[in-house]
């Protein structure tokens, strides 16, 4: 029996159909590209499907008797159940699910063909192909997203930098408080053991000039000693001033006579201002 055989010739970048009537099937494994189908999904958009089936005849008994012309039977099985496949699906499924459209098309077409005496080996979506308006929409869709994420991720990286700088920030203040604080405790820690150094120093003095004055037999209290060195310590300093200054020393009972002479000298100043007659004589 005479076979009407369709194949697909592929030379370079270009693919041609070949017809050819001939007595031989080829049990080798044939691909038919039927090009694009306008398709409607779900959602009531028109698009474009190019697919290629992949299929080799296991029977060519069936293959010849069972169907007239296999290669087209193939192709419009392969081309209706495409588009009732892609009728329940909405258009961004299409873009998404192209294994499962795969899948189920595979699964779909496989039992039709085995009555051909063919087996359907592979099932591959090319391209899908939008309408103009609606592609420039997905496009713009796409170009405002990549926007949305270029500002979120860049508003992250400012509130990230803010976070991290106010951690820095609290660090530098808790360490600076830290560190005063050290300084502080320490420098007063400083202080109390050199005042209790100088006090253990002074009393280890006064012990060491007790035990010298009762040495020599003196009724000298050491203290009194002290007091003597500290007011002769006084008086260099009085006497070390500039040179225009001058220190005049006297007794002590001479400031005490000084001191009522003044005490008299204002009574009678306060008696002359109040209208007094009397004198008051003063003798030193």
């Amino acid at each position: 029996r005479l076979v009407d055989w369709r194949s697909l010739a592929v030379s370079g970048n270009h693919q041609h159909t070949v017809s050819a009537t001939t007595e031989r099937i080829d049990m080798r494994e044939h691909v038919i590209d039927f090009g694009r189908q306008h398709v409607i999904t779900k959602d009531t958009v028109l698009v474009d499907v190019d697919a290629l089936v992949y299929f080799q005849i296991s029977d060519p008994e069936l293959a010849v008797f069972k169907i007239q012309n296999l290669p087209d039977a193939v192709e419009l099985l392969t081309q209706t159940t495409l588009r009732q496949i892609i009728a329940r699906m909405t258009l961004d499924d299409t873009f998404s699910n192209r294994d499962a459209i795969n899948h189920q098309l595979k699964e779909a077409t496989a039992l039709d063909a085995e009555r051909w005496g063919v087996t359907i080996k592979h099932v591959e979506i090319l391209n899908i192909f939008p309408p103009r308006a609606i592609q420039g929409a997905m496009e713009q869709q796409i170009k405002e997203e990549r926007e949305r994420r270029s500002t979120v991720l860049l508003a992250d990286g400012h509130r990230e930098a803010a976070i991290t700088k106010s951690q820095g920030t609290r660090a530098k203040i808790v360490l600076t408080a830290e560190g005063t604080k050290t300084a502080a405790i320490q420098k007063a820690k400083g202080n109390a053991d050199a005042k209790l150094q100088l006090a253990n120093a002074e009393a280890e003095s006064i012990k060491a000039i007790r035990r010298a004055i009762r040495q020599q037999g003196g009724r000298v209290r050491a203290t009194d000693y002290l007091v003597t060195l500290q007011y002769l310590g006084a008086l260099e300093k009085l006497c070390s001033g500039s040179s225009a200054s001058k220190v005049v020393l006297v007794p002590a009972r001479t400031l005490d006579e000084v001191a009522d002479v003044a005490r008299v000298a204002t009574a009678n100043a306060a008696r002359v201002a109040g209208g007094g007659t009397g004198a008051t004589s003063t003798t030193t």
